[in-house]
């Protein structure tokens, strides 16, 4: 009889271990994962890249790299500034991933990118594809028979940069070209930053007594159908034609496509 009753106790704590270990087994997988953190795989692209997540630095310089970071269970903004001698706003280079361009400088060949990043799940990826932010102007400037002046093409406009989510910085901005003296045609080049439609651009001509004109080289582009929305800015090349009896501009790869006519 006491054998039985042995065999029955040790039957008994045979079921209640097999249901505790059962009870621990389905805690473990209904356990609230939803406090922990998630893990983004982020695909750097092939040249120096700054990348800030939810307006923190987490990589400066890399290139053709894979970067990890743990971001919170939500939505979250990721920002990649891409390019060669990258400005930074202020004195520190992890600031929050904004750009301001030195006033009196054109726009460095900056590539940028803006994404936001679900991270409610245990792991994400993501890969940057940054897009051109700046316009390559190729100024051709042409003048009169004879005409030896030395010169320069001063471009001033209201964008310095990009604030931490890529948009538009305003501010002055200022870029100066010289000129050489006796060229029939010179090209000159100056890169600006991305630009709201309708943002005012200046060209002013200098001469060595200063400013003798000014042209609206915003409406001047917007005229020539310019897209400032586009994902990748287009370089535009530019013809300006001085005379004794007008200006000329022509924007575009034919030069006999006349946008503005000034008679003098």
């Amino acid at each position: 009889m006491s054998r039985c009753r042995a065999r029955a106790e040790l039957g008994l704590l045979a079921t209640l271990v097999a249901g505790i270990a059962f009870c621990v087994a389905c805690n473990a997988v209904l356990e609230d994962r939803s406090a922990c953190p998630c893990l983004l795989s982020i695909r750097v692209p092939d040249r120096p890249t700054r990348v800030f997540v939810a307006g923190k630095l987490v990589g400066e310089e890399m290139r053709d790299t894979c970067l990890t970071v743990w971001i919170p269970r939500e939505e979250v903004p990721v920002t990649a500034v891409c390019g060669d001698a990258i400005p930074v706003s202020g004195s520190s280079p992890a600031s929050d991933g904004s750009v301001t361009i030195p006033f009196g400088t054109g726009c460095p060949q900056l590539y940028l990118f803006q994404a936001v990043v679900d991270g409610r799940s245990e792991t994400a990826a993501l890969e940057i594809l940054p897009r051109k932010a700046f316009c390559t102007l190729s100024l051709e400037v042409g003048g009169p028979p004879g005409w030896e002046s030395p010169y320069s093409v001063e471009i001033r406009g209201s964008v310095d940069g990009f604030t931490a989510d890529g948009s538009p910085h305003a501010g002055p901005f200022h870029c100066r070209l010289e000129g050489r003296a006796g060229a029939p045609a010179e090209a000159l080049t100056c890169r600006l930053p991305r630009q709201p439609a309708g943002t005012p651009l200046w060209l002013d001509i200098v001469l060595p007594e200063g400013v003798v004109r000014s042209f609206p080289l915003g409406a001047i582009l917007e005229q020539g159908a310019y897209d400032w929305d586009a994902p990748d800015l287009a370089d535009v090349p530019l013809r300006l034609d001085l005379s004794v009896s007008g200006i000329r501009f022509s924007y575009g790869d034919d030069a006999s496509a006349s946008i503005l006519e000034i008679v003098i």
